[in-house]
């Protein structure tokens, strides 16, 4: 049951900010994709985010 309560709560945040993530996430490919410092930068805070919203509930 406690993984299930889990999912749906990540669930919820994942719909609230979806457009949030996927904006900053898409910068942070261009950037790097283009190689520009700040998709580096917009990149390693995306994936920090995922990280501390994974491990620090």
């Amino acid at each position: 049951m406690e993984i299930n309560r889990e999912i749906s709560y990540d669930n919820k945040l994942i719909k609230k900010y979806r457009g949030f993530l996927g904006f900053f996430g898409f910068l942070g490919f261009l950037g790097i994709t283009s190689n520009h410092p700040l998709g580096y930068l917009w990149f390693g805070w995306f994936s920090w985010f995922i990280w501390f919203k994974h491990f620090l509930k």
